[in-house]
Order: structure tokens, then sequence, then C-alpha cells
């Protein structure tokens, strides 16, 4: 199967970039009070996602604003700059295809407010057994088009099964700044499939053919994650996932990373 390429290398990059050491104390109270941090810890530990997070949607309007408005780029080494609203049926002005495309300056107010939330790093410091030290940023739009598939992988648009492989434990939470459903970019992850992997696996590629994957964890195991604005879930970045190309409407995703 062919596999976007140096997609981990751009992942890096814009985690990188957009990473910020986490506050020794909060000033402001969780935005998620009442969501159970230990419960979400355990349901990691068993299934490696736990959903049902929900933002306030004051703050997806501002961070919906906030994307709309600023340049977005396709790769940290391309020099065009663009809004989401120029981009056409998956190009941008100058002509090139557009798989996923990465705001800039992911940090706003809103974006800052969330990264830092309590229950967030609880859960995280719950699942990794550690208090995380830093959290990463990334904001990124897919928009819709009728790419194929094979310049979707190139643009770096992960639609084929395949987990990460980070430098320190991490955890992922993600939050649909505009809702995913089947039509619009929804993420898929293979419950059971953070634990070891076994080495036939492990020696080929991170990314695998979604036969080898059902075979190996039931046709029953990928849990397509849908919800509305504002809607979030936690993952393990060992878990095999992917995102369904959107069709209906453009998907916006804020993805944290807390290691």
């Amino acid at each position: 199967m062919a596999q976007p390429r140096r997609f981990s290398e751009r992942v890096a990059v814009v985690f990188g970039a957009n990473s910020q050491p986490l506050p020794e104390a909060f000033s402001q109270p969780s935005l998620f009070d009442g969501f159970p941090a230990e419960t979400a810890a355990e349901k990691l530990r068993q299934q490696g996602f736990c959903s049902g997070l929900q933002l306030p949607l004051p703050l997806v309007r501002q961070i919906f604003d906030h994307a709309s408005i600023t340049p977005c780029v396709r790769h940290s080494e391309d020099r065009e700059r663009f809004r989401i609203g120029e981009v056409q049926d998956g190009f941008t002005p100058s002509g090139a295809p557009v798989g996923t495309a990465d705001v800039v300056f992911p940090g706003c107010d809103a974006v800052d407010r969330v990264s830092c939330d309590a229950t967030l790093v609880e859960i995280a410091r719950l699942y990794l057994g550690y208090r995380p030290q830093r959290v990463a940023r990334r904001l990124f739009w897919s928009p819709v088009s009728s790419l194929p598939d094979q310049v979707r992988r190139e643009c770096g648009q992960t639609i084929d099964y395949h987990y990460d492989i980070e430098p320190h434990n991490s955890l992922y939470v993600f939050f649909y700044i505009t809702g995913a459903d089947h039509n619009s970019g929804s993420h898929v992850t293979v419950a059971r499939s953070h634990k070891p992997k076994p080495l036939p696996i492990i020696w080929s590629s991170a990314f695998q053919p979604a036969a080898r994957v059902l075979e190996r964890y039931g046709a029953d195991s990928p849990v397509v994650i849908e919800g509305g604005p504002g809607y979030g879930f936690l993952e393990d970045p060992a878990c095999f996932h992917k995102a369904l190309p959107p069709t209906g409407h453009d998907r916006l995703v804020l993805q944290l990373r807390y290691s």
C-alpha cells in the first residue's frame, strides 16, 4: 500500500513548533467539570479511546472564526499561504492539491484555554502515570474535494489505518470544531488496538491494510466517532486509526498532544 510521504515528519514539525509547557497551577475552572477523569483513564486503558467531551459553543465559535481568517499551509516546507475559503475542490489558489491544511498560528485565547484545561491534564496524568509537562496544539482543516485517494495520501491525509510512533509517552485529545460524521471526515479508531502489536506488524509498517487490521482486532473493532460542533474524544496514539475523506462539508479539528 502506498503511504503518505514524510507524514510522521510533517506532523512532528507541526507539533514541535506549537508545543508549550503546561502551567504548574490552573487559574480557571475546568471546562469539563463533572467529566469523570478516573473513568476516562480506565476506558483509555481498556479500549484505547474515550469519547464524550463537549466544548462550550462560544469557544467553538471563537476557534472556528480564528481558523477561518488565519492563513493555512499544506505542510511546513510549502511557502504558499492561503485561507481555507480560498480552497476550491481541494486546490489552493496556485493549483496545489490540499488533503489537510494546517492553520499556521493554531493558538488563540480559546485554544489556549482548552489546551491548559485541568480535567484534560488530570486525565493525561492518570493515564500516562505522571503529570504531563507539555501540550502541543494542531488546528487543521480537511476540505471537501474530489481528489483521488492516492493524491490524498501524497498530501498527508491519513485515510488508511495506521498508528503513531511518538518519541515520548503521549495522549491525544481531539475536538471537532465543525462537527463530523460519515460524510464529513469522521475519525475512525480501532478499539483495543493500542496494546502491544504482534511482531509481524511491528516489523512491517505503521500503516496497515484494512483487511489485516480487521483480521487482527475483529470486524466489530472499528469505531466511527461522530459528533456535533465541539464534540471531543481522547485516544492513545498507539491505536490504529484513520480519517474518512470529507464529502459533505469541510472538517476543522483541534488536536492536542499531552506528553
